[in-house]
């Protein structure tokens, strides 16, 4: 496929991973302020993992109808609505709880309907964002583009713990609300200003025009079956969902892991929490690019399980020595390293889930969103269970092992028929 130079690609996704950031910002803000507003809203962890899955309910969700939006009616009327209304939830965030309602069961109910209601206003954000790449980007680019993008949601996650644990230090854990509503509303006017909106055929540069035509019900529900009928792509979402378990692991819970069974002061462990973000923000590119190169070497899909069965292994190996690590700064170099290794795999699953959604590539990735989502929830409920019951040596483990299972599932993952790209998976081995 010829590209075209001439047109804005790389500054879309940019754009895109701007957006990945300050989605980050507003989502991942509690899991810092959660220290300070346990005791002052006299809320549990275990009440404050149910904040945190509520997020996860809205988000995962919305997912597939954010995709389907995304596809009728173009990404930048659907991300631009989103984010207006999701700083507006941020702000809200702030106010509520503890002062327009009472401290434990109304904070606690206030705050669940808050997230769960920001959670569907930021769904669109991926699956909205995939289907503006495939309008760009030819299939042997789009894993280091959605790498980029993804870098940016790691970058996100990497600046919140240090930046919000200073501000609540500063100013308050409310006041941290507020503004982190800033960095979203500079993105939005951006992707109402340069996005476009994706064609039906997924040309590169295509537009549509302003008005999208969405199927009829009947019509909708037969894209959905036929999509997940796709072996591939119940291999892929079932990979994904593993991915989503051991993501929100670090995204909920590895700041109050640092504070809680490490030892570190609140300030120290929001710098070191800081610290596999940061790795995944090097890797997510990276694992992108390298899967590029492979896929025009091998085959569009081999070269991806290639980078994806070697990511998943050694973050495996990585989990196991950082639970069993005695040293706390090692375990933070073993952990880093886990969470680097598997965000490298991100854009092998977006770029694989759009070659495989074809002209409802929105759709398809947002169902393979949700799939990741749905461990999100799991993670977000059950990690402090378990670590109550068994300890975070068994957490850590027990993540090691699904990282290794997410590797595999990807021998399953194939082309889409017809598709005479692929080799053998036999390639792993030449």
């Amino acid at each position: 496929m010829t590209r075209d130079r001439s047109t804005p690609r790389w500054g879309i996704v940019t754009i895109l991973a701007g957006l990945g950031l300050a989605s980050y910002l507003t989502r991942m803000n509690l899991s810092v302020a959660a220290k300070f507003m346990m005791p002052e809203l006299e809320l549990t962890e275990i009440q404050m993992g149910q904040v945190f899955s509520a997020f996860m309910v809205g988000y995962t969700l919305c997912q597939i109808p954010a995709g389907l939006f995304a596809d009728w009616f173009g990404p930048r009327k659907v991300l631009v609505t989103a984010v207006l209304g999701w700083a507006a939830i941020t702000v809200l965030t702030g106010i509520i709880p503890g002062t327009l309602v009472m401290v434990g069961t109304p904070a606690l109910i206030a705050l669940i309907v808050l997230r769960l209601i920001l959670g569907a206003l930021q769904s669109p954000t991926y699956p909205a964002g995939a289907r503006e790449m495939k309008a760009w980007f030819a299939p042997d680019e789009r894993a280091v583009g959605f790498g980029i993008i993804i870098a940016g949601t790691m970058l996100g996650s990497a600046v919140t713990p240090p930046i919000v644990a200073s501000l609540m230090v500063a100013i308050g854990w409310r006041a941290t609300f507020y503004w982190a509503t800033i960095l979203p509303l500079i993105i939005g006017f951006l992707c109402w200003r340069y996005l476009t909106k994706a064609s039906a055929d997924g040309g590169v540069g295509s537009v549509l025009p302003d008005d999208g035509e969405p199927s009829g019900g009947r019509q909708i529900v037969g894209e959905l079956w036929s999509l997940l009928r796709q072996r591939s792509l119940l291999y892929l979402f079932s990979s994904y969902f593993l991915v989503g378990c051991l993501w929100y692991l670090f995204i909920f819970w590895f700041f109050l892991y640092l504070v809680d069974v490490r030892g570190f002061s609140v300030l120290r462990g929001g710098v070191f929490a800081s610290l596999p973000f940061f790795a995944a923000t090097i890797t997510s590119p990276l694992g992108g690019w390298l899967s590029d190169r492979l896929s025009r070497k091998r085959g569009t899909f081999a070269g991806k399980r290639i980078v994806a069965v070697i990511a998943f292994t050694g973050a495996a190996v990585c989990l196991v020595g950082g639970a069993t690590a005695t040293s706390a700064y090692v375990a933070i170099g073993f952990l880093s390293l886990a969470l680097g290794l598997i965000e490298g795999t991100e854009g092998l699953f977006w770029a694989g889930a759009v070659e495989i959604g074809g002209s409802r590539a929105g759709t398809a990735s947002g169902a393979l969103n949700m799939s990741n989502n749905v461990g999100g929830i799991m993670a977000g409920a059950l990690t402090p269970i378990l670590a109550d019951k068994l300890g975070w040596i068994a957490v850590l483990t027990t993540a090691g092992a699904l990282s290794l299972l997410a590797g595999l599932l990807w021998f399953g993952v194939r082309p889409p028929v017809g598709d005479p790209q692929d080799v053998s998976t036999a390639s792993i081995a030449a």
